[in-house]
C-alpha cells in the first residue's frame, strides 16, 4: 500500500494521467492501481463529472418557488426525477444490444471528423448570425 497520505481516488481525472500512466499529486507519483478504494471513492478508470443535475435542480427550485403552487412544484421534481432515470433504465433494460455494436475502427475517425466539420459549419453559422443582427442593429440606430 501507499506510505504517502490517504489520497481518495475521487480526486484524479482521466485527463490528469501523465503519458506513463501515473498521477501526479503534490509533488507525489502515484500509481493508478495503488489508489484506496471504498464505497465512498470512485474508482479512476470513469472519467471526472461535471457538477451533475445541482445547477438545473437549483433552477428548478427557483422557478417553483416564484410560482408557490405545491402541486406544479411535485409535477416538476417529478419530470425532472424521471428525464434523470429514463436514459440510465433504457440502457440498463437493452444491455444486449450493447455487446452487438461495432468495434471503434478507421470507420470512427471518419464519423469524429464528420461531426467536427458539422461544429465548425454551425458555429461558422451563428457567426454569420450575429454579424447580420448586428449590422441590423446598426441601422436601426441611422
Amino acid at each position: 500500500m501507499l506510505s504517502t497520505p490517504n489520497v481518495m481516488a475521487q480526486d484524479f481525472c482521466v485527463g490528469d494521467l501523465d503519458h506513463d500512466g501515473t498521477v501526479g499529486v503534490d509533488d507525489t507519483i502515484l500509481f493508478l492501481e495503488d489508489l484506496p478504494r471504498n464505497d465512498y471513492s470512485v474508482p479512476p478508470k470513469y472519467p471526472c463529472s461535471p457538477d451533475g443535475p445541482a445547477p438545473v435542480l437549483g433552477i428548478i427550485l427557483t422557478y417553483v418557488g416564484t410560482k408557490q403552487n405545491v402541486l406544479f412544484g411535485i409535477i416538476m421534481l417529478l419530470a425532472f426525477a424521471f428525464g434523470l432515470g429514463f436514459l440510465l433504465i433504457l440502457i440498463g433494460t437493452f444491455t444486449g444490444i450493447l455487446t452487438s455494436l461495432p468495434k471503434s475502427g478507421p470507420w470512427m475517425v471518419r464519423i469524429k471528423q464528420g461531426f467536427g466539420i458539422m461544429m465548425i459549419l454551425v458555429g461558422e453559422y451563428f457567426l454569420i448570425k450575429t454579424g447580420q443582427l448586428m449590422i441590423l442593429k446598426e441601422r436601426s440606430y441611422e
